[in-house]
């Protein structure tokens, strides 16, 4: 997929919508988290000028590029050992508080916390028109701005990964370990079954409390049709069915990898984290007859173009960046390289496997107050907003 260009801001809302309380609402939570980014961005740019900044010629053991919902994790997990240096390169900025809020989400894909990419038309793609990719730019990635579900991948998915690697360690039962090991499940109703679940981990999980009146009406549609019921769609009841899923939340506020890893451990003296710093290229040594990484070439708040050293490099960049930044490193096709005037270092097939999962992105339908904020206005009703028999809470 080739991307085309970042499109011009759209309006938050439709014009029948953009007069409710809501509309005026969300523009103003948008202002204020967009004011609160450009603030840590000029503190930054100030720091660095002055000297303050991260600077050229340090060495670290390992230097993560990406703070993103994996970053945030290794950048935690690296720095457990503090005989090891590790730095966190971000190129958007903290997670404001305003994100912790579970119904501030559509709020923040209105924000600069994410980067709106349009992708160049292709015939196989969103009907031709390019598809529409938001890009998380602030620490803790996706797991910042999302919709907070937690849904674990099939188990048929990770045995197949196992198949097709020829490494055991991906199929299903080893991942399970992982998922335990990461999970505080806060859901008596959940927790108790420790074949599937734990508590004590660093990552919260627990139902919203919030139950919205429309899910009953869900609810009884698919019981009609005949449609299993399943309480915990992580569990052994496998994932055919309706449910209401778990979050990454606790006590109603969102808990992201950066709140959840990142946070508690930006104490330690082995680990620095520098935002609003975008990677430009991986830098390689192949004296040796075989690229190897040592460092990072990135640009920080105030503009300046910086090198830092590095034993080892870990790209978490998410599927879009992650690929541009290997290119921009001269690892990539050869062919698309020299059209860019990029010197080739190693031919290979990057970016040319993305894919993303088909998904029902909702139902369109005609509602009034209290369902809708704005009656009698057809609105998206999401297909992920699923429906359980857990109506007590």
């Amino acid at each position: 997929m080739e991307l085309a260009r970042s499109p011009a801001a759209a309006p938050l809302f439709p014009a029948e919508c953009a007069a409710s309380q809501l509309a005026a609402f969300v523009t103003l939570l948008v202002s204020v988290i967009n004011a609160g980014q450009e603030s840590e961005r000029r503190r930054r740019a100030a720091l660095s000028a002055t000297g303050g900044g991260l600077g050229d010629a340090q060495e670290y053991d390992v230097v993560v590029v990406g703070g993103g919902t994996a970053g945030c994790v290794l950048a935690a997990r690296l720095s457990e050992d503090g005989r090891r240096r590790v730095l966190l390169l971000e190129r958007g900025g903290t997670q404001p508080a305003e994100a912790t809020v579970p119904g501030y989400a559509v709020a923040n894909l209105r924000s600069e916390l994410v980067q709106n990419l349009q992708a160049a038309a292709e015939p196989q793609n969103c009907n031709a028109t390019g598809c529409a990719l938001q890009v998380p730019r602030v620490l803790g990635g996706g797991s910042s701005v999302n919709g907070l579900m937690v849904i674990r991948g099939n188990d048929a998915d990770y045995d197949q990964w196992a198949e097709l690697t020829g490494d055991s360690s991906w199929n299903h039962t080893n991942m399970l370990r992982y998922f335990k090991r990461a999970e505080d499940n806060l859901d008596v109703a959940i927790n108790w079954d420790t074949d599937f679940h734990s508590t004590g981990g660093p990552q919260k999980v627990s139902w919203q409390p919030y139950r919205h009146p429309v899910l009953r009406a869900f609810a009884k549609a698919y019981d009609d049709l005949g449609t299993p019921s399943i309480l915990d769609i992580n569990g052994g009841q496998g994932q055919l069915g309706y449910s209401i899923a778990q979050t990454i939340t606790a006590d109603g506020e969102r808990w992201s990898t950066y709140r959840s890893y990142l946070k508690p451990a930006m104490c330690r003296s082995n680990l620095r984290v520098e935002t609003f710093a975008t990677a430009r290229r991986v830098l390689l040594d192949d004296k040796d007859g075989r690229p190897r990484a040592t460092g990072v070439e990135y640009q920080d708040a105030a503009g300046q173009v910086r090198v830092v050293q590095a034993k080892e490099v870990v790209l978490s960049s998410g599927t879009i960046h992650s690929p541009q930044i290997l290119m921009m490193s001269g690892i990539g096709p050869a062919e698309h390289l020299k059209e860019l005037g990029i010197p080739v270092r190693v031919d290979l097939p990057v970016g040319e496997g993305f894919m993303d999962h088909p998904r029902a992105v909702g139902l369109v339908a005609q509602c009034d107050q209290p369902l809708c904020e704005v009656g009698s206005t057809p609105v998206n009703i999401p297909a992920t907003n699923n429906a359980v028999s857990a109506w007590e809470d």
